[in-house]
């Protein structure tokens, strides 16, 4: 919802099939959390994702848990819940519902990254005790 720049990672490609559990999705044999990747200052956390109110492709699901569903045309999977989608046209306690999404539509993606440049804490925390 809004406008906004977000990097996510493409794990799935248009026709993929995706398996959904209750705290996970499987897709090319590789199970991934539904999960939502912030830092909190230098700290990474990790905000479980349930698996409800979801958009897929044009279709709404109250729930994905238990479900296989190929990744729609024109649209990509990302390895974590990447936001909100408005659904005008349906409604929800007389307010336009919301809907989260693992998939990006072809359209919105602006950039690709071959290579990770710049600053990484992960990467300083991990070489920190070194001596040179």
């Amino acid at each position: 919802m809004g406008s906004g720049v977000y990097l996510a990672k493409i794990i799935g490609l248009p026709g993929d099939t995706v398996k959904f559990n209750n705290d996970s999705y499987e897709i090319r044999g590789k199970l991934y959390p539904t999960e939502q990747r912030y830092y909190v200052g230098n700290e990474l956390k990790n905000l479980p994702i349930e698996l409800t109110n979801m958009q897929w492709g044009d279709k709404y699901y109250d729930r994905l848990s238990g479900l296989t569903l190929s990744i729609p045309d024109d649209q990509y999977l990302t390895d974590e819940w990447i936001g909100w989608e408005c659904l005008p046209d349906k409604m929800i306690n007389g307010s336009t519902a919301i809907a989260k999404r693992f998939t990006i539509k072809a359209p919105s993606i602006i950039g690709v990254c071959l290579m990770q440049v710049g600053h990484s804490w992960i990467f300083e925390n991990y070489q920190g005790h070194l001596i040179y």
